[in-house]
């Protein structure tokens, strides 16, 4: 026993002292780490000062500001950018950091905010422009990122020398008697692109795109479009979407030299959302606002990623998708006549519009397919390899839920073709607002009234509609 009890004494020293190495080794670790921490804030303080120092009231370039607060360099930069700076500025960096921001907002309000057309220097933006080019740089891309500035100007719609010199062999050159007409040449456009999926302000867009005019028109100067060009885009509560779209779409129309309008046309709350009836809507105001030859209806969140895609109207009525990245860029069944399509103005008088019914998602499409083919007009479709789309990703909104009755709308779609549609819709405008990149025209619709106009034979499909909406109405009370 006493020799039992001695090891075990021995033990429990050994322990003791062990422990109390590692406690001493634990608290050496823990004050070196102290110092270390504290040697780094000061010199990280030192160093912070010096960059951020404003000696005689110099202004730091954004290349400067972008680097020291480490900024993505992407496109998407003026953004992140913005939202580093306002961080940064409650911080314990200090007033030079402020001072940065506060120019960055009186930059963003010196360009992005003007609302008429910039000089001519301009209009071949960034090419023939340096200025604008190093501006470019400094909102976010340039030869010191990840963003070329040769990729900025495929993105923003500039072009190379060597693209200018095929431009003009393409259109010919100018004589007395004016400009050329311009016309479709492959080999001067890229191709298959892949689309900047990340949002801009709009401040940002609008300065980018300030060779489009107020309400969101564009006209080539270099020759003369053969038709006038209103893209109609359905809308409610996507700007993200929206912005994304054009950051891909206006310069891919820029390039394809065509003379467009865009037209968003807003669908305010609390009514269902109804597309076909919004297409109708687009197609009557734009057609107020211009003389336009061809209407291209564009859903918000599919873009482009092939500018061989033109975006002109044909013989027939056109559907511009061949694939979208949700089905393997392939079409969901072949068919399928949505998401983008165009129309002569003639037409779509002819096919009495689009149908006004269909609140809600889904049938629309179809049924406007149903009227094309009733008048014996002949879809035109695009290649396999051309006329592809990335779809944004996004939810469904709780105002767009799926229609309930639209199997029965859609059977009875040829039957009231010539007495329901454009002839006789029913909507109230609340504004048109010429905004720097689109004319907005915001409506409202009740849907007693628009249903009012269909046939008798379809009391009981519109009365269908009229208690979904009760309930819709009700839940959203609750």
């Amino acid at each position: 026993m006493r020799k039992l009890g001695r090891v075990t004494m021995s033990f429990l020293k050994r322990r003791i002292m062990t422990s109390i190495v590692y406690s001493e080794r634990r608290k050496l670790f823990l004050a070196l780490a102290l110092v270390s921490g504290l040697l780094f804030l000061l010199l990280h303080t030192i160093i912070g000062i010096r960059l951020f120092s404003r000696p005689g009231g110099n202004t730091f370039t954004w290349q400067e500001a972008d680097s020291v607060l480490l900024v993505p360099r992407e496109i998407s930069s003026l953004d992140l950018l913005n939202t580093k700076l306002r961080d940064a500025a409650n911080s314990s960096r200090g007033a030079a950091i402020a001072d940065i921001y506060t120019d960055y907002k009186n930059m963003v309000q010196n360009f992005g905010h003007r609302k008429a057309s910039y000089d001519r220097q301009y209009r071949q933006w960034p090419a023939q422009d340096s200025g604008a080019t190093t501006r470019a740089a400094e909102l976010g891309g340039g030869s010191q990122g990840g963003v070329s500035n040769e990729t900025l100007q495929t993105v923003l719609g500039g072009t190379t020398p060597q693209q200018q010199q095929q431009q003009k062999q393409a259109t010919g050159a100018s004589n007395s008697n004016g400009l050329p007409s311009c016309v479709d040449r492959h080999d001067i456009l890229g191709g298959k692109f892949k689309p900047v999926m990340t949002e801009l302000s709009p401040d940002a867009l609008s300065y980018l795109f300030r060779d489009v005019t107020v309400g969101g028109t564009y006209t080539p100067d270099s020759c003369v479009p053969k038709e006038k060009t209103a893209i109609i885009i359905p809308f409610r509560d996507r700007s993200s979407h929206l912005n994304i779209l054009l950051l891909n779409l206006l310069p891919m129309l820029k390039r394809q030299k065509v003379d467009f309008t865009v037209f968003v046309i807003d669908q305010q709350l609390p009514s269902i959302f109804n597309r076909g009836l919004l297409f109708n809507v687009g197609f009557l105001e734009a057609s107020k606002l211009g003389p336009y030859d061809c209407f291209i209806f564009h859903d918000v969140d599919l873009v482009p990623i092939n500018d061989l895609n033109f975006y002109h109207c044909n013989d027939g009525p056109t559907h511009f998708i061949s694939g979208v990245n949700k089905f393997n860029y392939s079409l969901l069944y072949r068919d399928m006549f949505g998401g983008i399509v165009s129309f002569k103005k003639k037409q779509f008088l002819e096919i009495n519009g689009a149908s006004n019914m269909y609140f809600g998602w889904g049938g629309e499409d179809d049924d406007l397919r149903v009227r094309v083919v009733r008048r014996g007009l002949k879809i035109v479709r695009k290649y396999a390899d051309i006329g592809l789309y990335d779809m944004i990703k996004h939810g469904r909104e709780n105002s767009n839920g799926k229609n309930p009755v639209r199997g029965g709308l859609l059977k009875l779609a040829g039957k009231r073709q010539d007495s329901e549609g454009l002839s006789t819709i029913r909507y109230k405008v609340q504004g048109v607002d010429l905004l720097p990149l689109y004319t907005r025209v915001t409506v409202t619709v009740n849907m007693t009234e628009v249903l009012e106009t269909a046939p008798p034979y379809m009391d009981k499909l519109t009365k269908s509609l009229l208690a979904t909406d009760a309930n819709n109405n009700n839940n959203s009370n609750n």
